[in-house]
């Protein structure tokens, strides 16, 4: 069974940000925080899955997804009458696989591999600056690049009740806020890339145990 696709989506975002400090009674912009900031986002994407069966007791699926991006964004600073330009484009490979063998009619084994995409919320990526307080200023940051994951799982199902994962998954660019402090106790929050990430371990699943005729549980455990 082949199946396959393709997809496009396109944002325009458009963001003016206005500040006015009250001065002998008027209020007067302040040219340093007021900005506009404009953002393009162009996904082209495509993508083919394939499912089979190998006898009786093998079931496969593979898929590929490639995606292409352009990004154009504008940042208009009045204090400084000039305007500031971001641009960026780059393609990604998201394969995907996995493989189903039933031991006999109480074990089943399975192992998938994929690989997925985050990017970050249009917020993240504005870099006008948000006064939430006189302490806090929050601020996007333009150059924040997406997450790529890796994901690995290993299955054991046990008569078709008690299902044991073994996963592990690495996180190239993971998203996260920083804070940093600065004159007059001023706290700035901005997202940033770290290098990496990874986690590993272990899921237990019980589906429709049965401890007393009148009682039902489905069990999850980490």
């Amino acid at each position: 069974h082949f199946t396959g696709g393709v997809k496009a989506a396109w944002v325009r975002i458009s963001n003016d940000m206005g500040y006015k400090n009250k001065e002998s009674g008027l209020w007067v912009p302040d040219l340093r925080l007021s900005n506009e900031f404009s953002y393009h986002e162009d996904v082209y994407a495509g993508y083919a899955q394939v499912q089979g069966q190998v006898g009786d007791n093998h079931k496969f699926e593979l898929g590929l997804r490639i995606e292409h991006t352009c990004v154009n964004s504008r940042m208009k600073e009045y204090s400084f009458a000039s305007d500031s330009f971001y641009n960026n484009h780059y393609t990604n490979l998201f394969p995907f696989a996995r493989w189903d063998f039933q031991w006999n009619k109480n074990i089943n084994l399975g192992v998938s591999y994929g690989s997925r995409i985050v990017r970050p919320n249009y917020r993240d990526l504005n870099p006008s600056v948000t006064m939430d307080d006189k302490y806090l200023y929050n601020q996007g940051n333009v150059s924040l690049k997406p997450e790529i994951s890796h994901q690995l799982e290993l299955t054991l199902m046990l008569m078709n009740r008690y299902r044991f994962v073994f996963f592990g998954a690495y996180t190239y660019h993971p998203i996260t806020k920083s804070y940093e402090k600065t004159e007059g106790k001023r706290a700035w929050v901005r997202p940033l890339n770290l290098s990496s990430d990874y986690s590993y371990g272990v899921r237990f699943i019980g589906i429709n145990l049965h401890p007393m005729p009148c009682w039902t549980i489905i069990a999850n455990a980490v």
